[in-house]
Order: C-alpha cells, then structure tokens, then sequence
C-alpha cells in the first residue's frame, strides 16, 4: 500500500514538474540547406533544355549577321564622296526647292564628268529656246522646274525668255566651262558658267532620274 502511494506521488511530482519547463528552445538551422536548394531551383530554371540550343543558336547567327551588314551599309556611306552622299540624301526628300541666293553656297568641288553633264544640259536648254515653246525644254527641266514654268509661263512668258536672250546668243561663241560649283542645299549643285565671249550665268542643277537637270535658271 505504501509502495502504490509513493508511485502515484512520484507520477504527479513529474507531472507539475512538465508543466513548468517552458517551450523547447529553438535551434538556429545552419546547413543553409533553404538557400541551397534555391540556387538549384534558379540554375535549373536558367539552363536551356537540349530543345531549345539550336533555336538560340540561330537567334545569335542572325544577330550576327545584321550586326553585320549594318556595318557594310555604315562603311559604304562613309565612303561615298561628299557629292554623291548629298545626292543619295535628297533621295529621301520630296522638297527640292532652292532657298539660297545664287553665289552663297559653300564651294563644292565635283568631278571633270559631272561637270560635262552639266554643260551638255545647259546647251541643249539653250538650244531648244527658239521655239518659245516649254515642251522642248522638258528634257532638260527638273520635274519641280517644269511644273513651275507650265503653271506661270503663260504669265511671264516674254520676261522668261528674255532672259535667256543673251546666253542663246553667246552659245555660238564657243566652248562653255565651269568656272566653279557650290552647295546650294537639299541636293541642288550651283554652277558658274562662263561663255567663250566673257559673258557668265549662275544656273542651279539637280541630280534627277539618269543626270543633271536645271532646278533654276
């Protein structure tokens, strides 16, 4: 009897005792075993699948090859001469009207061919006046030029070809030369020509179609 009552104390004495220990104290984890098993879950996310190599190593083959011909183009507008580069620009612009007054463009220097383009059409203009007549003249017009004259020659008709009366005269002279070409802008080449007699015109081409035609006369 004595023995069952010191057994039943002892079991309660245990019991009080457990109520009092306190909640286990929490132990730190350091195996870093969370931050490892992110960079596993990152890198297996980052790898491409075998499927997906070939389709990146097109992607990078035709960036290359962009890359590449950007560079071409680049090196080949570069290399154009100052001239030509100007012409190949006003190609993008519909406008090619002349807002310089004649003599105030910067001095451009163009070839001995250009040059003879130049007064091969300035001659045929010249020649063709006699008619007094527009039609003639078209060949060696601008687009703009020629729409310009057909909508105000009505009008100004006697003043225009007036103005030309006295280089129609000293055409038959002799040989015609460019003294000096200037940048008049937009892709307009002014040229001073000078007549065997001494007598000289500023006259405005531009680059149209297959040659040079006069912008302003």
């Amino acid at each position: 009897m004595k023995v069952r009552n010191s057994l039943i104390v002892l079991v309660f004495m245990a019991s009080s005792s457990a109520c009092y220990m306190g909640d286990p104290i929490p132990v730190e984890c350091v195996c870093q075993c969370q931050e490892e098993g992110s960079k596993a879950e990152v890198s297996a996310q980052a790898a491409p699948t075998p499927k997906a190599l070939p389709e990146l190593t097109k992607a990078k083959s035709r960036d290359a090859l962009r890359a590449k011909r950007l560079a071409a183009k680049k090196a080949a507008a570069n290399a154009m001469n100052p001239l030509a580069k100007r012409v190949s620009d006003t190609k993008r612009r519909a406008d090619s009207r002349v807002a310089k007054q004649p003599g105030s463009g910067e001095v451009l220097e163009v070839d001995p061919r250009t040059k003879v383009s130049m007064l091969k059409t300035y001659s045929g203009l010249l020649r063709n006046t006699s008619s007094r007549k527009l039609e003639p003249m078209k060949p060696f017009l601008t687009e703009r030029l020629y729409t310009s004259l057909e909508k105000n020659l009505p009008k100004y008709e006697e003043r225009f070809f007036n103005g030309l009366k006295e280089s129609v005269g000293a055409l038959g002279k002799g040989d015609l030369k460019v003294k000096e070409t200037r940048d008049m802008g937009r892709g307009n080449v002014e040229a001073q020509i000078v007549f065997a007699n001494g007598h000289e015109r500023r006259v405005i081409f531009l680059k149209e179609g297959d040659g040079w035609k006069l912008n302003r006369l």
